[in-house]
């Protein structure tokens, strides 16, 4: 009798531990999901700045260095007078690495970006997003 119940505690104890471990073997075998990487982007110098605003626009210039580890899907610039931004202009779609440029004035979205004003210091910055988020280059000035 006590052969069978020392049999009986030994299979309850195995059975139960077979069970535990089958409710955390997904977890223990599943591979951790990376984190998504988000874009690398520089802001280039702007174009026809200065003396050479024509019709209170300039061209804004960046560079897509990365993707990261997810697709591009928009890329511009944030400016405004020197230590604000309150412009935006951007492109949709799907992007790669490489140069782009954006004229201000443009528009992002459903929000317009207001036209240059002659003898004034702009601040611009350019960015990319992925899934992952929006990052921005370094700020450049022009004016």
């Amino acid at each position: 009798m006590k052969i069978i119940h020392k049999i009986t505690l030994s299979l309850v104890f195995l059975v139960s531990l077979v069970w535990i471990i089958g409710l955390n073997v997904d977890k223990v075998l599943a591979a951790p999901t990376p984190t998504p990487a988000a874009p690398s982007v520089t802001t280039n110098s702007t174009t026809n700045q200065s003396q050479f605003i024509t019709y209170s626009v300039a061209t804004l210039n960046g560079q897509i260095d990365s993707i990261g580890s997810a697709t591009v899907t928009k890329r511009g610039f944030r400016y405004g007078l020197s230590g604000t931004y309150t412009d935006e202009v951007c492109s949709i779609g799907t992007f790669s690495t490489g140069t782009f440029s954006l004229n201000t004035g443009g528009s992002c979205g459903s929000t317009s970006a207001a036209t240059l004003q002659c003898n004034r210091t702009y601040d611009v910055q350019a960015y990319a997003e992925n899934s992952a988020g929006r990052t921005y280059g370094s700020k450049r000035s022009f004016n």
